[in-house]
C-alpha cells in the first residue's frame, strides 16, 4: 500500500531520540539481570512505538540531485503551468504522422508532467494540487498515452523512444498528492494511471527496450519500469511475470556505466521490496537471489553514492535467512564509514531489520567491527543534520540489547556511556 513519509523536524527528531535513550536507561535502573532488562525494554518498545514501515527511511528516487533554488523551482513551475494550457495543441501533434513534430510535442509533454518531479514530496505537490490534477486529467482525456506507448516501438527514432519513456515514468505513478481521499479515483491505491499505461501495452515494450543499442533509451526504460512497479504489489508482480528481472540483473556488469547502474539498481530495489508493504505482500525473492552476486560486485567495485544506496537498500530485503560470506559482512560494515548520511541511514536501518528478522549473521557483523563503527558514528554525528543517524543508531542498539539479548556485547563495546552523552 502507498504511504506518505512524515519528515520530522529537528525538534521532533530530538524528542524521539531522547525518549528512546531514556527508555533504554530506565530498563537498566529498574532491573538487576539481563533477562529482566530485555523483557522490560521489549515491553516499552511495543508500547511506545510501532514498527517502522519498510519504506519509511528509504529514498524514493535513485537521483541525488542538488536542491534547486526557490527561483528555479518557481520558473520551472511557471513553464509547466503555461504548457498545461497548450496540451490540446500538443495532443493533436502527437496524434499526427509527423515524427519530427511529434518528438518536440512529446518532449514538451514530458517536461510538463515533470512537475511531479520538481515538487518532490506529496506535501509540496498538495500546494499545487489544482494545477497537477488538471495536467493529469488533460493527458488522460486527450488519449495521449496510447499514442506515447506506440512511440516506444519507433526503433528508428531513439529520441522519440526516450521522451516517450519519460512521459510514462512521470505519468504512471499518478499525481501522488498528500491528503488524497482513499475513495478518490486518483488515489495511488486505485492505480488509475498505471492501469492505463499497462493496458496500452507498455510493459513488454519497455522490457525489450532494456536491450536497446541506445544508452539513454535503456536508462529511461529502466526508470519507467521502476515507476510502474513502485508502491503497488499488483503492478510489481505483473511486471515481474513479464520477465523483466533477468534483463535488469544482466545489465549489471563491469562494462555498465554508472549512469545506467543508477536507474537499474533503483528499479531492482523496487522489485526487492522498496516502497512496498513486504509484510503483507512479500516479493518473489527466489527470482531475485541471482542479483546478490551482482550487488556484491557493486558494493566492492563500482558503486558511487546513489548506486550504493540503491544496492544496500535492495540487499536488505534479500539477506535475512541467508548465511553471508564474511567478506560481504565486512564490506557492509565498513560502508558505515562512507561519507554520506543517506547511505549510513539506509545501512543502519538495514542492520536493524536484519537483526530483528534473523540472527544468522549477527556475530559475524560484531567480528567485522559493527559495534565499533556504531560507536564512532555516535561520537562523530553531532551536527543538526545528523539526527536521523543518531536515531537509527539508537534503534539498532535498542534492538540488539532490548529484543535480541546482546546486552553484554553492547556494554562491552562501550555504547552505554556514549548514549548517555547524547541524552545529557
Amino acid at each position: 500500500t502507498h504511504t506518505h513519509t512524515h519528515t520530522h523536524t529537528p525538534q521532533e527528531s530530538r524528542t524521539k531520540l531522547h525518549k528512546k535513550i531514556a527508555a533504554f536507561f530506565v530498563c537498566f535502573r529498574q532491573s538487576d539481570d539481563f533477562d529482566a532488562i530485555r523483557s522490560k525494554f521489549a515491553t516499552l518498545e511495543r508500547r511506545q512505538s510501532s514498527p517502522s514501515s519498510p519504506t519509511s527511511l528509504r529514498i524514493d528516487r535513485h537521483k541525488s540531485r542538488e536542491l534547486d533554488s526557490q527561483d528555479d523551482i518557481k520558473k520551472r513551475l511557471e513553464v509547466c503551468e503555461k504548457g498545461s494550457m497548450e496540451l490540446p495543441k500538443y495532443s493533436a501533434v502527437i496524434n499526427s504522422n509527423n515524427f519530427a513534430n511529434a518528438l518536440k510535442a512529446t518532449w514538451i509533454v514530458a517536461d510538463i508532467l515533470s512537475i511531479v518531479d520538481i515538487l518532490r514530496t506529496p506535501e509540496e505537490r498538495f500546494k499545487h494540487s489544482d494545477t497537477i490534477i488538471k495536467i493529469f486529467s488533460r493527458v488522460k482525456e486527450m488519449l495521449i498515452i496510447p499514442r506515447i506507448v506506440l512511440f516506444l516501438k519507433e526503433v528508428e527514432h531513439p529520441k522519440l523512444q526516450y521522451h516517450a519513456a519519460r512521459v510514462i515514468a512521470y505519468y504512471a505513478p499518478g499525481p501522488r498528492i498528500a491528503h488524497t481521499p482513499k475513495d478518490s479515483a486518483i488515489h495511488p491505491d486505485k492505480m488509475l494511471h498505471k492501469i492505463e499505461v499497462v493496458r496500452a501495452g507498455a510493459v513488454p515494450i519497455l522490457r525489450d527496450l532494456l536491450s536497446s543499442p541506445h544508452l539513454e533509451v535503456r536508462k529511461q526504460s529502466a526508470e519507467a519500469l521502476g515507476a510502474l512497479a513502485s508502491y503497488n504489489h499488483e503492478a510489481r508482480d505483473f511486471i515481474q511475470e513479464k520477465g523483466v528481472i533477468p534483463k535488469l540483473i544482466k545489465m549489471i556488469n563491469p562494462q555498465t556505466p554508472l549512469s545506467l547502474l543508477r536507474p537499474v539498481t533503483w528499479t531492482l530495489s523496487i522489485f526487492c521490496g522498496h516502497t512496498h508493504d513486504i509484510k503483507n505482500f512479500p516479493p518473489n525473492t527466489k527470482a531475485l537471489y541471482p542479483a546478490l552476486e551482482r550487488f556484491n560486485f557493486i558494493i566492492n567495485k563500482r558503486g558511487d553514492t546513489e548506486t550504493l544506496i540503491n544496492t544496500c537498500c535492495a540487499m536488505s530485503y534479500l539477506l535475512p535467512g541467508i548465511h553471508m560470506h564474511k567478506s560481504v559482512v565486512k564490506r557492509l560494515t565498513d560502508l558505515l564509514k562512507y561519507p554520506d548520511n543517506t547511505l549510513k541511514t539506509v545501512l543502519l536501518h538495514s542492520f536493524t531489520d536484519l537483526v530483528r528478522l534473523d540472527n544468522t549473521n549477527v556475530r559475524d557483523f560484531f567480528d567485522a567491527g559493527l559495534l565499533v563503527n556504531v560507536q564512532n558514528l555516535l561520537k562523530s554525528s553531532t551536527a543538526a543534520e545528523d539526527y536521523q543517524i543518531r536515531l537509527r543508531v539508537c534503534d539498532l542498539v535498542a534492538t540488539l540489547a532490548g529484543e535480541k539479548g546482546y546486552v553484554q556485547d553492547v556494554i562491552t563495546a562501550g555504547l552505554i556511556p556514549t548514549k548517555k552523552n547524547i541524552l545529557f
